[in-house]
């Protein structure tokens, strides 16, 4: 049986070590999009991401950060 352990005092935030960054998409060059998304994910003890979705949104950009997320 898993176990998940919330983040929580004590912990280091994760790092990206590797993996894709994410293609800006054609529609959000051309609307010009800038901002931040916020991606929540369950991160294994091996170091692999699981269970990943957006929590804040970016116009056209969602599919493309979840897409390089899974290629971690």
């Amino acid at each position: 049986k898993n176990t998940v352990i919330p983040f929580g005092p004590g912990m280091d935030r994760p790092v990206k070590l590797s993996g894709p960054t994410p293609a800006y998409t054609r529609e959000a060059r051309e609307a010009k999009v800038e901002g931040k998304l916020l991606a929540q994910c369950v991160v294994t003890v091996g170091g692999s991401l699981s269970d990943c979705k957006v929590l804040k949104s970016l116009p056209f950009m969602d599919q493309a950060v979840l897409s390089a997320l899974s290629q971690q």
